[in-house]
């Protein structure tokens, strides 16, 4: 069974029982496991191709035209055979892996390639292409220079950088919109209630604060700015859509009390 024939069985399946109810990590468990089946059928036919070019260099003493006459054999196109023989001469081709994986790993830098395969963990197509993302990351960005030059030591390996990395990064929370409006309510009433100067004083001690990282600093911090100021005003666009409607309350309730 080739990997279109295992897809249509796993389809047909899932036309069957879809009615039964699955757990979002029943789901991707099951993913995996469908990806790591489709990488056996795959690894086969790598098997049989490999079997293949050695008949044909002891047929015919070469290997020049073996890519074109597999595929007119097998019934399938040239691009596709031609990728099937550059991934057989790659030297990388790890069993646990499908397809879409070890396509995925072949462009990744040897060093991390080498690691993944030594690892022995089965690792699917999303999976690879997050490793490289975020390899790519630590040897470009300059918050990972001080990881990249213990890789490049030989301190540690990418799959470790990579973890080293991951573990950096902030945690992302749930954003709780109506929470965050409530404080930012908050915040505005303790400035009118607080603040006796003008709004243009407020207003540079604002821009101060979210361009202030700037002064004497570097290009981590010019991006850290830039981030704020798009922040503020993407607010601000809310602020926007939001006034017509809050003007129109207070002229229409024109007894309403306004703290100050």
């Amino acid at each position: 069974m080739d990997d279109d024939e295992y897809l249509g069985s796993l389809m047909a399946k899932v036309e069957t029982s879809s009615v039964v109810e699955y757990s979002w990590q029943e789901c991707v468990e099951g993913f995996k496991q469908a990806d790591r089946d489709m990488g056996s059928a795959f690894h086969r036919k790598l098997d049989w191709m490999n079997r293949a070019a050695d008949s044909y260099l002891a047929e015919n003493k070469k290997m020049s035209g073996f890519v074109g006459k597999f595929a007119n054999s097998c019934g399938i196109s040239y691009d596709y055979s031609s990728q099937l023989n550059r991934v057989r001469n790659s030297g990388c081709n790890p069993k646990n892996f499908s397809s879409d994986a070890l396509k995925a790993l072949l462009s990744a830098p040897e060093e991390l390639r080498e690691d993944i395969v030594s690892s022995g963990k089965s690792m699917t197509s999303e999976e690879v292409q997050e490793a490289k993302r975020d390899y790519k990351a630590i040897q470009e960005e300059p918050e990972y220079a001080d990881i990249f030059e213990r890789v490049q030591q030989n301190e540690i390996t990418p799959r470790e950088a990579i973890i080293e990395k991951q573990a950096r990064m902030p945690v992302e929370r749930v954003y709780d919109l109506v929470d965050a409006m409530s404080a930012i309510t908050g915040i505005a009433w303790l400035y009118v209630k607080n603040y006796k100067g003008t709004s243009e004083d407020a207003a540079d001690v604002l821009i101060q604060e979210i361009i202030g990282v700037c002064e004497d600093g570097d290009d981590i911090d010019l991006s850290i700015a830039k981030d704020r100021i798009k922040w503020f005003l993407e607010f601000k666009e809310a602020l926007d859509y939001a006034e017509p409607a809050l003007r129109e309350f207070l002229t229409e309730k024109p007894n309403l009390k306004i703290v100050k």
